[in-house]
């Protein structure tokens, strides 16, 4: 019976629905993507369409200066961000984020129930990627992520659930003085 207890440890999950199932898929849409030569087709194509695709961020004149512009005006641009400034009313920009994270609770049932020790392993995956467009063709792009994410977090309150009591309690001692 206590061995069948471990599967009443809580659990969680958090994704964005996504075009693709994985990181490496992710990573081979992005190498798909060719400045100059990709059309808005082949992005809709690829699962990057504003219209259909989860979590796409349209990017304003704005948000493309504040995220892809240096403050140093000097640093030199890449062209395809350069075309971007240069024809703001045909340039757009998509950035899409997409996550796949893991949270499972591990250990004894009842340490876990009676806050003792609660250990948490979180696992997944994150993508993004930016994409720019002038007119109909993709002038450029970029990527970032964590193709691997393992972390573990451990919580230990020796006295259990009495462990936010003394806390607690102490206040209430204050509050009559």
């Amino acid at each position: 019976m206590l061995t069948g207890c471990a599967g009443l440890l809580p659990s969680g999950e958090a994704q964005s629905p996504k075009p693709w199932a994985s990181f490496e898929q992710a990573r081979g849409v992005y190498e798909r993507i060719v400045p100059q030569h990709t059309t808005l087709a082949d992005l809709h194509a690829m699962g990057i369409d504003p219209a259909a695709t989860p979590n796409l961020t349209i990017l304003s004149y704005a948000d493309i200066v504040s995220r892809l512009v240096p403050p140093s005006r000097e640093a030199p641009l890449d062209p395809g961000i350069r075309a971007c400034l240069d024809t703001p009313a045909q340039c757009h920009g998509y950035d899409i984020t997409q996550r796949q994270v893991q949270n499972h609770r591990v250990g004894n049932f009842w340490t876990d129930f009676f806050a003792f020790k609660r250990q948490t392993d979180t696992s997944g995956w994150r993508f993004s990627l930016i994409v720019l467009t002038v007119g109909d063709r993709v002038v450029y792009k970029t990527w970032g992520g964590q193709p691997k994410i393992e972390e573990q977090s451990v919580t230990r309150n020796p006295l259990g659930p009495l462990q936010g009591l003394g806390e607690s309690g102490l206040g209430g001692f204050n509050a009559l003085r």
